[in-house]
């Protein structure tokens, strides 16, 4: 057996893998996504997405001008533009250690005069009937905001859903929103929530964002503060579904989390599914 040195030294950014192998550390990833949404007039109104697991801080840049607001590690910005945009996301894990991404909004102009089959055109050359939408929007009750997606779906031929994305803002949906996760652990989950809690002079403001397994702990003493007597409140409860491979609208997967969804049903949800073509 040989001889073991009088000092070992470990690094924190290394795991120690079977044979003593070490591996390092995954790299630092952030997803950005932006969406121009619909619109009749110039100027266009803009949804900006992202997520950075694990960063302190994010600054976001449109281009190239720092927007000065407080952003989360996962997070979402609006704003408008009347002409194609850059955006990027720039994550300090701290250390020195940073990440960023960057993503293009095309603004879609239509060309003078320009027409194809009868169709208006725009600037890259596609009739603008031909544009189709990269994600859905719903808000309703459960049920309703599942028939539309199925609906929609449809109507524009979408292959399937990469994404899904629930959330709620009343404290009662909240409440019932939260005993459906026991029905959604086989999926891949993330939970994003933020709640504001004030009764009398005291104030308290709780963040989460991560994997369902930290949020369990979270939420005891949440739903404790929330049962305080005289307590006012906003919440947001936000749950982040991505599935490894495109899903069909009207497939397994997307039926098992409408019918969890109707053990308990909230009274209003907001459904954002990510699609592809």
């Amino acid at each position: 057996m040989p001889a073991l040195p009088e000092t070992i030294e470990f690094s924190d950014r290394m795991v120690l893998y079977r044979r003593g192998i070490l591996e390092p550390p995954k790299p630092r990833e952030v997803e950005l996504n932006a969406q121009v949404m619909p619109s009749t007039e110039a100027t266009k109104p803009l949804r900006v997405r992202w997520r950075a697991q694990g960063a302190l801080t994010v600054s976001l840049y449109q281009d190239g001008n720092l927007i000065k607001q407080d952003f989360r590690p996962s997070d979402e910005y609006e704003g408008e533009s009347a002409q194609t945009t850059v955006f990027r996301v720039v994550a300090d894990y701290g250390n020195g250690e940073t990440a960023q991404a960057e993503t293009t909004a095309k603004v879609l102009v239509y060309s003078p005069g320009g027409t194809s089959g009868g169709s208006p055109m725009v600037g890259n050359g596609t009739t603008l009937f031909a544009v189709k939408p990269e994600q859905f929007d719903l808000e309703g009750t459960p049920n309703s905001v599942f028939s539309g997606l199925s609906d929609r779906a449809l109507d524009h031929k979408v292959k399937g859903i990469t994404v899904l994305t629930l959330s709620v803002s009343q404290m009662m949906d909240y409440r019932k929103l939260t005993t459906t996760l026991p029905l959604l652990t086989k999926f891949s989950l993330q939970i994003d929530q933020t709640v504001t809690l004030q009764t009398g002079d005291q104030f308290v403001r709780l963040e989460y964002q991560g994997s369902m397994r930290g949020f369990q702990s979270f939420l005891t003493p949440t739903n404790v503060l929330l049962g305080s007597p005289d307590v006012q409140a906003n919440v947001m409860l936000k749950l982040v579904l991505e599935f490894a491979s495109p899903v069909a609208s009207d497939g397994q997967e997307v039926e098992a989390i409408a019918q969890a969804l109707g053990r308990n049903p909230v009274d209003r949800l907001n459904l954002t599914a990510r699609v592809t073509y």
